[in-house]
């Protein structure tokens, strides 16, 4: 079997495989962060991002008065705490923050991060396909922690410029058409995972779902037919089916998984 036009795969599921960190940061342990409320606007033609994220986290030690979260290239433009400003600074791709008051050990706490910025990493736009989507450097849109082994649970909304089909982690919760035209999707993840395995992705997408046994498997793809994605048409998704039956099978403790198949690419691929 050959392939005989290039293209890209992102595959998006609940189901994540962890690796261990390359070492530990100076800060590391300092904090948990238990949950991320992010909402962001790509802008897709600007190629540029702007957004919101709501970070809930406990104190591993204490007293813990200063936070530090990866920022990638992103520039923070205000971070409050229960609506009062808080002091910050960035360097090193990371934003450094005090808090108001220390916090106690295992005290629950929530700051809210504005931020904006034109990813060069982590968030590719193309404007002449109307297409945006992540790969991987998620502090490149997402002021957050990096580190593999901190995991959080997700509540991602995302503006989109209107009739885009989108995608992202955790179960799509609402899809609305909003007063300025433009399209707000949401999806929660439930099931604390690292940030890295964080994504979205949307563009001008023919979709097709099937059901294999008790999941639902969702199919989209630029460049194909809406007929072609039908089940049983191409070899390749019969094979990430089988793939995904199998994930299922070794993790059965992943029954909310919706996966998702996502193929960009100019024209189908060609099997032989």
């Amino acid at each position: 079997m050959t392939w005989k036009s290039p293209w890209l795969v992102v595959a998006l599921a609940a189901t994540v495989f962890t690796v261990s960190p390359n070492g530990q940061r100076a800060d590391a342990g300092a904090i948990d962060v238990i949950h991320y409320d992010a909402r962001i606007e790509p802008d897709i033609a600007g190629r540029s991002i702007r957004g919101v994220v709501t970070i809930r986290f406990a104190a591993r030690r204490a007293p813990q008065i200063a936070l530090a979260f990866d920022s990638g290239d992103l520039t923070v433009d205000a971070v409050r705490e229960g609506g009062a400003p808080r002091n910050f600074s960035q360097r090193e791709h990371r934003v450094y923050i005090q808090l108001g008051r220390a916090a106690d050990l295992d005290e629950e706490r929530e700051i809210d991060v504005e931020y904006h910025g034109l990813p060069r990493s982590g968030l590719l736009f193309f404007p002449d396909r109307s297409q945006v989507y992540t790969v991987f450097s998620t502090s490149q849109w997402l002021v957050c922690i990096d580190a593999p082994d901190d995991k959080a649970t997700l509540r991602l909304v995302v503006t989109l410029p209107g009739g885009l089909t989108a995608v992202g982690s955790g179960r799509l919760i609402d899809h609305r058409a909003v007063p300025d035209g433009r399209t707000r999707y949401e999806w929660r993840q439930e099931k604390p995972v690292p940030t890295y395995t964080f994504g979205f992705a949307a563009g001008t997408f023919s979709e097709a779902t099937e059901s294999r046994r008790d999941i639902r498997v969702r199919y989209l793809a630029e460049g194909f037919a809406p007929a072609e994605l039908r089940p049983g048409r191409l070899l390749f998704f019969e094979g990430i089916s089988v793939i995904v039956l199998l994930l299922r099978d070794l993790t059965p403790r992943v029954p909310e998984i919706l996966p998702c198949l996502l193929v960009l690419e100019e024209s189908p691929p060609v099997f032989e």
